[in-house]
């Protein structure tokens, strides 16, 4: 449970840290849409670590996974908060986060 709740909250804040950096604006932290997408960083760091605790072939871990690509969809389709670049790298920063935060803490 730790390292679900670490890596979220930590994929989630590192993302709004490098939308400071990328658009130059400290406005940015508090703003949707953006590079990487905060969301999209969320639900995979969501279901990377539900995955590596509970099982990658776990019913939680299939139902996170729809959830991410929920989220993903309605990001880019529904909402049109996000472009699919800003999804993507979203997403892979979620991952890496986790597999570091698994690798150093847990």
């Amino acid at each position: 449970m730790k390292l679900i709740i670490t890596s979220v909250l930590s994929a989630w804040l590192l993302c709004q840290v490098i939308k400071i950096f990328v658009s130059k604006r400290k406005k940015a932290f508090f703003e949707l849409g953006g590079m990487p997408s905060a969301h999209s960083a969320f639900v995979g760091a969501l279901f990377t670590s539900v995955g590596i605790t509970e099982g990658f072939n776990s019913v939680i871990f299939v139902v996170t996974l729809a959830f991410a690509a929920l989220i993903v969809h309605d990001a880019i389709h529904i909402r049109k908060h996000h472009k699919a670049k800003e999804v993507f790298a979203g997403v892979l920063l979620g991952i890496i986060v986790t597999l570091l935060i698994k690798l150093i803490f847990f």
